[in-house]
């Protein structure tokens, strides 16, 4: 029997009560968006949503309007930590029943569970690490191990990635699916990247079988406390994936938000515009510090830690520290413009 895997335990969770901004946690931090989705969503939220079995099919129909993607190669999951559990156990060795040792292979740091869901399902972790460059002001990895994985492997790639904002190019992509093992792009923060990125690796599915993708409801939809995701792929690997999927994907209220946002399609595009140009604002004020910034993708900024410039500023928000390669950075989350300019004022005087 397996060593069970530990995990955060409810009991240690701590809420900041210093009335402090929260940059710290890569939620959705637009205030207009948070307004109309409390005007135009929730006031006039029918309560059958709640008292009544959620409306899967309305749900289906309405992601496919708001994707352009077919639904039946869709599968709704509760945010993308479900996505990436139910592509992670329909490879496992654990699903699959055989003693064929399996790797998962991923960039470290990343999403914390997939770590989990791989020793859970009994994979071989193989993590590979960043590493930085201070005079290039960039992270970096070495791609090549991916390029060894095979068929009974499977990979990770998450793009952006969640702390370096790290965009794995589509070239790189498409070699590692040719390599036959089995791929899933993260692209949680997709919307915040160069715009061709995610729809050509989205049309590299009709091209690989072995390959899905994960996106994410609680970056450019703002309800992470919703838990909104789903997985795209062709119509086997969905199958395989629906088997193990709850008797309700998701809750009423997320199939009533998914009916929403297909009729306001345009929330989504003037979100991303806003929380740009919040990120431009926060890297501007913090490089006129003295802070030095290391170019990203995602709805957050980066910078290399320098306590003198990030202890004023964490007086009024909460950062959120990590390190790579021996050095630490801190990563800013990006609300709007106007609500950077609240949250820093008097700090860049």
């Amino acid at each position: 029997m397996r060593r069970i895997v530990a995990r955060t335990h409810w009991t240690t969770q701590t809420i900041d009560g210093s009335g402090r901004a929260g940059l710290d946690r890569n939620e959705n931090c637009d205030r207009g968006l948070r307004q109309i989705i409390t005007e135009k969503f929730l006031r006039p939220l029918d309560v059958d949503v709640l008292i009544r079995y959620p409306d899967l099919r309305l749900a289906y129909l309405s992601l496919a309007k708001i994707t352009q993607l077919p639904a039946d190669r869709l599968l709704l999951t509760s945010g993308s930590e479900q996505a990436i559990r139910s592509f992670l156990y329909a490879h496992s060795p654990l699903k699959m029943g055989d003693s064929h040792q399996r790797r998962l292979v991923y960039p470290d740091p990343t999403y914390a569970m997939v770590q989990v869901y791989g020793r859970l399902f009994g994979y071989e972790l193989q993590a590979l690490p960043y590493s930085y460059c201070h005079s290039e002001r960039r992270f970096s990895i070495d791609t090549s191990a991916f390029l060894t994985c095979r068929d009974r492997d499977v990979v990770y790639l998450p793009s952006p990635d969640n702390l370096t904002g790290t965009v794995y190019e589509t070239e790189l992509v498409e070699r590692i699916c040719a390599a036959g093992c089995r791929v899933l792009i993260d692209h949680a923060y997709i919307d915040f990247a160069a715009p061709p990125i995610g729809s050509t690796q989205v049309e590299l599915v009709d091209r690989y079988p072995n390959l899905s993708i994960t996106r994410s409801f609680s970056k450019v939809g703002g309800v992470a406390g919703m838990r909104l995701g789903y997985l795209y792929s062709n119509s086997d690997n969905i199958n395989r994936y629906y088997e193990d999927k709850p008797m309700y994907e998701i809750s009423g209220i997320s199939c009533a938000y998914l009916a929403f946002l297909a009729d306001a399609k345009a929330l989504l595009d003037g979100t991303v515009s806003e929380i740009r140009a919040g990120k431009l604002e926060i890297e501007k004020c913090l490089q006129r510090k003295g802070a030095i910034l290391v170019p990203s993708f995602g709805n957050f900024a980066v910078f290399e830690e320098n306590d003198e410039i990030f202890e004023p500023l964490r007086a009024v928000a909460l950062l959120r520290p990590f390190e790579i390669d021996g050095k630490r950075f801190i990563r800013v989350t990006a609300p709007d413009s106007g609500s950077v300019r609240s949250i820093l004022e008097g700090y860049d005087d």
